[in-house]
Parts: structure tokens; sequence; C-alpha cells
């Protein structure tokens, strides 16, 4: 959040961040969200956090997303996809 804070090129409107959770985390990402939210409010940022809940990561589905046409989109999953890697057949559907 600092670095896009201190970009001079290209300034940030709204930081929107919807974390994707399965089974029983959602309190972690609502707690995430809360810290997420002060730190950017301390900031004067504008800022959106919302989250998603699935129960397996092939119900996944763009309209579960809140996604504005103007809006450019990053994708971090530093864990999700691990587990589809050994199922082909399961990767191949969220690449579709």
């Amino acid at each position: 959040m600092q670095a896009l804070e201190s970009r001079h090129e290209c300034p940030i409107e709204l930081l929107k961040i919807t974390a994707v959770e399965s089974g029983t985390t959602r309190y972690i990402a609502e707690d995430t969200g809360e810290r997420l939210k002060d730190y950017a409010q301390g900031m004067n940022r504008p800022f959106s956090f919302n989250i998603v809940m699935v129960s397996d990561m092939l119900h996944l589905r763009e309209d579960l997303f809140e996604i504005d046409p103007e809006e450019t989109i990053a994708v971090y999953s530093l864990f999700a996809l691990r587990s589809k890697i050994q199922q082909s057949d399961q990767l191949e559907t969220l690449r579709e």
C-alpha cells in the first residue's frame, strides 16, 4: 500500500481488495480486511475490502466479484492453486 501511495504516475483512485476463502477461514480474512482498512485510513487512501466464499476453488466464478470495467485487476494466489497442480483435470477447469 505504501508503494502504491508513493507512485506519482497513474495515481490510484481506489484500492479494492477481494479475498477468496473456502472452508471456515472467513474470520481470518475479516480480521485482515479490518487491519488493511485501518492502515488505508491512516494514509487517507480510499479502500474497499470484500470477501468471496466458495466451498471449493472450482466454484470460483467471475460473477462472484464486483468488477468495474474501468479498473485494473491483479491476482495474487500464493497457495490456492498449489493443490490443483496434481489434479490436472481440475486445473484445466480453472483455466476456462
